[in-house]
């Protein structure tokens, strides 16, 4: 059953069949409705998480491997980047509960209450609202899925004084 994203992405794949030159693709292309919405917050701005099963192999292989710097570091979570803090990746371990094939897109914002509204606003309902996942800490955040059910996980802080 089509809805708006796959109406709009069909125009899009449309475009790019139909484009020869730049001038075509100029001529084609349309703006989106909207803006991008996000504004990163002071942390980090974008990762993609994944799970593994052998959790300590993959922190081995990516401190020390390919020397990415680890930006956190649990024993249920690693975050790495690289020396710009042009990109961040993390993983967790797999567990029993968990399928290694999962992955999920995160965004640090600055004021995640506006962008869950805007999202919301614009017909992208959260699978689950802003909670808090460390009680009695600053950080909030709201999970959306795509058309195709991968999770992104919106990270914010917020000032409760």
């Amino acid at each position: 059953m089509p809805n708006r994203w796959n109406e709009l992405g069909s125009k899009r794949i449309a475009i790019s069949k139909e484009a020869q030159s730049l001038d075509d693709w100029k001529r084609l292309w349309f703006e989106p409705q909207h803006r991008y919405p996000f504004e990163y917050g002071d942390c980090w701005n974008f990762v993609t998480e994944y799970r593994v099963k052998d959790f300590e192999a993959e922190v081995g292989f990516f401190t020390d491997g390919l020397c990415l710097n680890s930006y956190v570091l649990a024993e249920d979570y690693a975050m790495f980047t690289d020396e710009g803090r042009t990109f961040f990746m993390s993983f967790v371990p797999a567990g029993n509960d968990l399928p290694t094939s999962g992955f999920n897109l995160q965004f640090m914002v600055k004021d995640i209450m506006a962008i869950v509204e805007e999202l919301t606003n614009r017909g992208i309902e959260p699978v689950q609202g802003i909670h808090n996942p460390y009680p009695g800490g600053p950080m909030r955040k709201a999970i959306f899925e795509t058309p195709n059910g991968i999770p992104i996980h919106l990270w914010g802080m917020v000032d409760e004084s």
